[in-house]
């Protein structure tokens, strides 16, 4: 065999052997930061809909939405009946 050949296939090999070697050391990425889970516990399971071919994550913060209005509207209402009861009981005495 030639020892041009020769050469060529050893530098070859080795500068391959060099590359992985120096490939192999890199460092994997950082993993991705968690996104904090900020809906409500009992509307995860909407997530779901993903698979339905649906956007689950936008339902499932429609839904949120809707359950945090509703909440709010009751304190307000549950406020005002205590106000109205609490004026109801100074007026008779």
């Amino acid at each position: 065999m030639n020892p041009f050949i020769k050469y060529t296939i050893l530098i070859g090999l080795t500068g391959g052997v060099i590359f992985g070697f120096t490939q192999c050391r890199h460092e994997p990425p950082p993993p991705a930061p968690k996104v904090i889970d900020t809906g409500r516990p009992e509307t995860r399971s909407i997530e779901a809909a993903d698979g339905l071919g649906y956007n689950g994550k936008a339902i499932r913060k429609k839904v949120d939405a809707a359950l945090n209005a509703q909440d709010q509207t009751g304190q307000r209402i549950d406020k005002e009946v205590e106000q109205q009861q609490g004026q109801t009981d100074q007026s008779n005495p």
